[in-house]
C-alpha cells in the first residue's frame, strides 16, 4: 500500500500518531493500527538529521524574541542534551526556575532594542539568570538585592552545576545569535551556523554520521555558490529562504514494495504499481501545484 501526499511534513506527525510506527511487539490489546508496518519516506533533512534541526533553529531565534519556551525547546532537543548532560529532572527543573525567576523573553536589555524595549532589563534571560546564579551563593531571605537581582531561593547547593550549564546555554546561543546578524557573505553564514551547531550539540559515537552529514550540507551550500561564496552579501532573510529550500524533504530512491505501508510525497508515476494507491491532502492550495519560475 502506498499512501502519497503532496506535502509529507504536514501529515507526518498525524501519521505517526495514528500509527504509531512502532514495531509489532505481539500485543494484541494493541489498536490494529499500530500493528500495521509504517515507514516515512521523503522526509525532510531537518527532521532526518537533529543537528540540522538545530541549525533551522539557529536560524529562526537569529531575530526572534528568544521567549522562554523557546530556549527550553532548545535545550530539550537530543543533541543539546547530550552536549549540556540534561536529563528529564535536569529539565523539569529549568522549567521551575524559568517560570520562578520571571523569564519571559529577550536575552538582555540590549536584544530588546529591535523592539524598542531596551531601557526595560526585567524579565530577560540575563536578568533571570542573575537571579538563579545569586541563589547558589544566598537566600532570598530578607529581601536582600545584590544591584537589580534578588536571588532565586528555589537553588539548592546540589543545583550549582545544573545552573552553571544552563547559563553557559544561554551565554554559547548569545553569541551564536550575535554572528547571525547584520549582511555577510555566505561563507560568514555558513561558519557561523557550523560554529554555532558545534557549540551547542553533539552527538554520540554512534551518531557521529549525522556530525558528517550536516558538515557536508553546509559545503554543499558553498561549493554550490562558487566564488561569489565570498563576494555577494546576504541578509538572514536570504539565508534562510536558502537553507530552507536545501533542508526541505526530497524524493528518495528508498526501497517501495516492501510489505510496509508507505507515506511519500507524491512524484508522479513513481513506484506503480502498488496493490492500492492512496491520495492524501489533495486541497486546492496544495494540488494540482502551479509551476511558476522566478
Amino acid at each position: 500500500v502506498l499512501v502519497m501526499c503532496p506535502d509529507i511534513e504536514d501529515y507526518a506527525p498525524l501519521i505517526s500518531a495514528t500509527f504509531g510506527l512502532a514495531d509489532d511487539d505481539g500485543d494484541e490489546t494493541r489498536h490494529p493500527g499500530h500493528r500495521l508496518r509504517v515507514r516515512l519516506a521523503d522526509r525532510s533533512l531537518r527532521q532526518t538529521n537533529p543537528l540540522l534541526a538545530i541549525v533551522a533553529a539557529l536560524l529562526e531565534l537569529a531575530d526572534a524574541r528568544v521567549t522562554a519556551s523557546q530556549v527550553l525547546d532548545l535545550a530539550a532537543s537530543t543533541p543539546v542534551r547530550r552536549r549540556f548532560r540534561f536529563s528529564d529532572d535536569d529539565l523539569e527543573r529549568l522549567r521551575g526556575w524559568v517560570a520562578s525567576s520571571g523569564i519571559r523573553w529577550g536575552l538582555d536589555g540590549e536584544h530588546r532594542a529591535p523592539f524598542g524595549l531596551s531601557s526595560i532589563p526585567q524579565n530577560t534571560w540575563r536578568t533571570g539568570l542573575d537571579r538563579i546564579l545569586l541563589g547558589a551563593a544566598m537566600a532570598e531571605d530578607g529581601l536582600r538585592w545584590i544591584d537589580k537581582a534578588l536571588p532565586l531561593d528555589d537553588v539548592d547547593s546540589s543545583d550549582i552545576d545544573l545552573a552553571g550549564r544552563l547559563a553557559e546555554l544561554v551565554n554559547r546561543l548569545a553569541i551564536t545569535l550575535d554572528d547571525l546578524t547584520g549582511e555577510h557573505p555566505l561563507a560568514h553564514w555558513l561558519d557561523a551556523l557550523g560554529t554555532g551547531m558545534a557549540r551547542l550539540a553533539d552527538v554520540t559515537e554512534t551518531d557521529a554520521w549525522l556530525q558528517a552529514q550536516a558538515q557536508r550540507e553546509l559545503a554543499q551550500v558553498a561549493d554550490d555558490a562558487g566564488d561569489r561564496v565570498h563576494t555577494i552579501k546576504l541578509t538572514l532573510a536570504d539565508v534562510r529562504a536558502l537553507l530552507a529550500d536545501r533542508l526541505r524533504g526530497r524524493p528518495t530512491r528508498a526501497n517501495f514494495r516492501t510489505g510496509e505501508l508507505t507515506m511519500c510525497s507524491m512524484v508522479p508515476m513513481r513506484s506503480v504499481p502498488h496493490r492500492v494507491v492512496c491520495l492524501l491532502g489533495l486541497d486546492d492550495g496544495r494540488f494540482p501545484r502551479t509551476a511558476s519560475v522566478d
